[in-house]
């Protein structure tokens, strides 16, 4: 049947009649969004809000940011009620106006006259707005994906009413806001509230722990029992104050007076010795022509004792350029110990210097002793000035130019008629004990003059020797002396014969040969002779050579008065016969085996100083320098004096106890690294902070310990190590408190900028306190227990942080401060630097009390001053001083060893630890404990046996278990990525890992702080410290800010990298570090900055 088709006119009347209707309705006025509101109920239910106080967690009530923060979180608790109902995220955008109007009206019950809208600065439409791409639980479910999901479900799915659940639950959440890429409209229902509206409808209990992880939201019991809790803290920390005020009041009071008697005693004492040593000079001068100086004239002379008239030092003090009222020149020793004994060497020297008078020998115009009340006891000797400067000087110092034959012949025979004089010509004999080049001084016609009579001896008519105490230089001490102490004139015979090969051959009584082995110029020489060849001695390039005959004959003479066998020598009075006259050199005897110690004797005795130092002359600066560097006075036998270390017969319970002290500045480090981890859930909630905002609270740390290893190292040198130590608590004190009180985040960032600067004073003077004041074979242990403190510092606030909130936390980290700076007040300063700081008596003091009071101190003493006094020589050291040549081995070693440190990946690892186990698909909260717990373990033991086992070789072993931590994690991640064997990926990397921290913990950990401590002179010490922990900041905070990135380019090539930056730390241990084991800081640091 054909298709029946309305008639036309049908079709357009309807037409029409539609378009009327459209423009009908399109003329009447659109309603507005508030009318259609009106229209829709709210379907939002707060009255679940009444049940929480909202004045809870110590909010300050009509504080606007605060009171609308806690508003949004409560709105947010509320569209979690409507999405477990619904299945939407946010009420429909017409029942805006409603909402808020509901919302409103509850709020107004609580706080009157407060309009959320106008004080908030929220739109209307807010409340219906959020996440541009994500409205229903289905779309976000599909964006975040069901591993997530499930990841989620099973850190949230649990009571969240105590710390370490809720901070578990929050970390997973923060994932899931990561996935969320789309954008937030307004700042009330943001794409990053999404997980907790998602957590507490579908996954979280409904209960008040859940409402108070996820909204900060919290009964009124609870924040009661919180207030309560608060004030009682704070009313202990009160109290802890105060008695820590009343006890540090009393011990200073205490501690004065003690000082005052102490100073009366010494006064009284020193009074009796001033009139003694007044006598028995004034009977001295009474018979010669010496000048009593006044004490005026000599600072006059020297303009106040300046340093740019430095010109050498002695083992007992400085010298001195001056320029008397008469304009003549003079050196003047000034003696550095005024004690007994210092009294004793000055009225020694003035009696044998001003007993005999010769033309080689340096003559005494006078002396000086005076006390006043600025500067104490001085004790003066005024000599004249040798323009010349030493011998030393000429053959192996500062002087460019090499000496003719005819002056070096003018020396020698000059200073054999100066001893010959000692010998023979004074009465009783004098031995000098000291005959080396440096005490050779030349005037200005290079006529020489035999100086530093500062251990010579009388010999009483009718004694063949002395049996004394060994003192000298080594290499010139005769083997008798050396050996049994047996002193006798010809023991001063055999140091000339060293200073006559000295002067022939330009070599040093001590060199090494081209196999590197120490070999005696004695010895050398013999050789030479030995095999027919005298003139292979003398010095290739020496102007003016003379005839063959003479110059053979002085190597003849050289040779046979340094003759190991005593009977063989000739005596000073032969000695110049022979070199004056043509009477022949007698037959040589043949000689024992060669007189060097072993290497490993040389090593250890090269840089330590001598077992008792004597002056060196008037001796210019280049020859101090360069002496202290070398060790022109070590003794030939280890055991003659005893232990560097001055420990024999002491005890070390002041050095323990000054270490526990030190070490809980490192634990307070660990608290500060440490606090973050376990309270940044709990911080963000009840601070209602972002995770961009506790992002800059976390990372402003790391800020404040750079800061803080810049400047500390410059107040550690002015204020001392305790007093570095106090500025250190000071800022942890201070911002632990602003944590603890903070309502904000820019007081909660303060806080956390102040712990980082004392955390990072902290991390510089511990090690450098601890090695000062430690004896040279406990110091790598003691050095190591900081690292070992600081992990556990780190582990303890982990552990404390899960069952304790993030204030109390704060007010715990006050605990190592006070244990600090109470400790403090019963334990010495370091002594050297007392000593760098010229508080000599202070420093002996300090270094008896650390030794033990029965300990003899005197040689560890003596080495300290004598290196301390060399550097007081140089000028004051500056940030580019860093730079000189000299220094270039330690600051490479110890910048390097703080770039392997840190660029080989811990941080990293450390800070995102449980990311990678969960990454890898292992348990993060067991793999978390036992990598706190192995690192304390290890820490503990590489503590322990770094004085027996050695810096070098636990560097080494733990840079090799680095590599293979990296190797076994890396593969662990190619096989997740490549989805192989992954039943093994768990166990590879948790044994990657495992071994990584176990390896760091055992060397790498702490022995770059301890190798760090060691190496650098105190003169630079501050400076060079200072740079080597800021690199080690720096580097530290490159390591974490780039893992998240690396890891995120390439999980096994992340580990690879690592692995390959910690096989290059193990060359360049190998090829750079020297191993410090079993050596004083003076013996490092000589034997390094040359």
């Amino acid at each position: 049947m054909p298709i029946q088709t309305a008639p036309y006119e049908t079709v357009m009347s309807s037409s029409f009649l539609f378009l009327f209707l459209f423009l009908l309705l399109s003329s009447l006025p659109t309603p507005s969004l508030s009318q259609l509101n009106a229209t829709v109920p709210c379907p939002l239910n707060f009255t679940i809000l009444r049940q929480f106080d909202p004045g809870s967690h110590n909010r300050q009530r009509y504080d606007r940011n605060i009171e609308c923060q806690y508003l949004v979180t409560g709105l947010r608790f509320v569209d979690s009620d409507y999405l477990r109902r619904t299945g939407n995220f946010l009420p429909p955008l017409n029942a805006s106006e409603s909402c808020w109007t509901d919302y409103q009206a509850l709020v107004n019950e609580f706080v009157p006259n407060f309009d959320i809208r106008a004080k908030c600065g929220f739109q209307t439409s807010w409340i219906s707005e959020g996440c541009t791409n994500v409205s229903t639980r289905s779309q976000f479910e599909s964006q975040v994906g069901n591993t997530s999901l499930s990841d989620v479900a099973a850190a949230c799915n649990q009571s969240l009413e105590n710390g370490s659940p809720c901070a578990f639950c929050t970390t997973r959440m923060t994932l899931q806001a990561s996935r969320l890429t789309g954008e937030s409209i307004g700042n009330v229902s943001t794409c990053t509230a999404y997980p907790s509206i998602y957590v507490a409808a579908f996954v979280g209990p409904i209960d008040m722990g859940t409402a108070e992880c996820l909204f900060s939201l919290g009964s009124p019991a609870k924040s009661s029992g919180k207030k309560k809790k608060t004030v009682i803290l704070i009313v202990l920390v009160v109290c802890g104050v105060g008695l820590l005020v009343v006890v540090g009041g009393v011990w200073l009071l205490w501690h004065k007076y003690e000082k005052f008697m102490i100073r009366k005693r010494k006064k009284d004492a020193s009074d009796k010795i001033e009139q003694g040593l007044g006598s028995a000079l004034d009977s001295i001068s009474g018979s010669t022509n010496l000048i009593k100086f006044k004490y005026e004239e000599i600072s006059a002379a020297t303009k106040n004792f300046s340093r740019d008239n430095i010109i050498g030092r002695g083992g007992y003090g400085n010298v001195y350029k001056g320029i008397l009222d008469d304009g003549s020149e003079v050196a003047l020793k000034r003696f550095k110990n005024c004690s007994a004994a210092g009294d004793a060497n000055f009225a020694h020297e003035v009696e044998v210097i001003a007993s005999v008078r010769h033309v080689n020998l340096v003559a005494l115009r006078g002396y000086c002793i005076a006390t006043t009340p600025l500067v104490g006891h001085q004790r003066i000797i005024v000599c004249d000035l040798m323009k010349n400067g030493s011998l030393h000087d000429h053959l192996f110092g500062s002087f460019e130019g090499k000496l003719s034959w005819p002056i070096r012949q003018r020396i020698a025979l000059g200073t054999a008629k100066g001893l010959a004089y000692l010998h023979y010509g004074a009465q009783p004999t004098i031995i000098h004990r000291d005959i080396k080049a440096n005490n050779i001084l030349l005037d200005e016609t290079f006529e020489a003059k035999v100086a530093d009579f500062g251990l010579a001896k009388f010999t009483p008519e009718g004694m063949t020797h002395l049996s004394t105490r060994v003192a000298g230089t080594m290499g010139y001490l005769a083997p008798e002396y050396a050996l049994y102490g047996q002193l006798t004139d010809k023991s001063d015979v055999y140091s000339f014969g060293v200073v006559l090969l000295e002067l022939l051959s330009g070599k040093k009584a001590l060199h090494v040969i081209n196999d590197n082995q120490p070999s005696l110029v004695t010895d050398w020489a013999w050789e030479l002779v030995r095999k027919g060849r005298p003139l292979d001695v003398i010095e290739n390039d020496m102007p003016e050579k003379g005839s063959p005959e003479v110059l053979e004959k002085y190597v003849l003479i050289a040779v046979l008065c340094s003759h190991p066998q005593l009977h063989a020598r000739p005596t000073m009075d032969q000695a110049v016969k022979m070199l004056e006259t043509d009477i022949s050199v007698p037959s040589i005897p043949e000689r024992p085996m060669p007189l060097v110690a072993n290497i490993d004797d040389i090593e250890r005795y090269s840089s330590s100083g001598s077992i008792q130092l004597s002056t060196t002359g008037m001796a210019t600066k280049e020859d101090v320098e360069s002496d202290a560097q070398e060790g022109v006075r070590a003794p030939l036998m280890a055991n003659v004096a005893g232990s560097a270390s001055g420990s024999g017969g002491g005890n070390l319970w002041m050095v323990y106890l000054s270490t526990f002290v030190a070490i809980c500045g490192s634990y307070e480090f660990g608290c500060c690294a440490g606090y973050s981890s376990p309270t940044q859930s709990a911080i963000q909630e009840d601070l209602s902070l972002s995770l961009s905002e506790y992002s800059v609270f976390g990372s402003i740390l790391t800020f404040g310990a750079m800061v803080g290893a810049i400047t500390i190292g410059p107040i550690a040198d002015f204020l001392g190590r305790k007093g570095a130590l106090r500025v250190s608590c000071a800022f942890c004190v201070a911002g632990w408190l602003a944590i603890y009180f903070s309502k904000a985040a820019w007081l909660l960032d303060i806080g956390r900028l102040l712990t980082g600067y004392g955390m990072g004073a902290f991390s510089y003077v511990v090690p450098i306190f601890v090695a000062e004041i430690a004896p040279k074979n406990l110091r790598g242990r003691l050095t190591a227990a900081n690292q070992l403190m600081i992990v556990t510092g780190v582990s303890a606030s982990f552990i404390i942080g899960v069952v304790v909130s993030w204030r109390t936390l704060a007010l715990i980290g006050l605990i190592p401060c006070a244990v600090t700076l109470l400790g403090l007040f019963f334990i010495p300063e370091s002594p050297r630097w007392l000593a760098k700081t010229g508080r000599h008596q202070d420093f002996e003091d300090a270094l008896q009390k650390l030794r033990g009071k029965d300990a003899d101190i005197s040689e560890e003493a003596e080495e300290i001053q004598d290196y301390i006094a060399t550097l007081d020589l140089l000028p004051k050291a500056k940030f580019l001083d860093l730079f000189q040549r000299r220094y270039w081995s330690s600051l490479i070693i110890g910048v390097g060893l703080m770039f392997c440190q840190q660029l080989g990946g811990i941080n990293g690892v450390c800070f995102y630890v449980s990311d990678i186990f969960e990454q890898a698909g292992f348990s993060s909260s067991i793999g978390t404990i036992t990598y706190a717990i192995l690192q304390v373990i290890v820490t503990g033991i590489a503590a322990g046996v770094m004085d027996k086992a050695g810096r070098k070789p636990l560097i080494l072993v733990s840079a090799t278990g680095l590599v293979l931590g990296c190797l076994l994690t890396a593969v662990s991640f190619f096989l997740k990525v490549h989805e192989l064997a992954l039943d093994a990926v768990p166990i590879l990397a948790v044994t990657g890992i495992l071994l990584y921290i176990g390896a760091f913990s055992i060397g790498m950990g702490a022995v770059p702080w301890v190798v760090m401590s060691e190496i650098f002179p105190i003169n630079i010490k501050g400076q060079a410290g200072s740079l080597a922990t800021l690199v080690n900041w720096l580097c530290a905070w490159l390591c974490s800010y780039t893992f998240n990135y690396l890891m995120s380019w390439s999980s096994y090539g992340t580990f690879i990298l690592y692995a390959g930056i910690n096989a290059l730390a193990i060359l360049f241990v190998v090829a750079l570090v020297p191993e410090t084991k079993g050596k004083t800081l003076e013996q490092i640091q000589a034997a390094m900055n040359k």
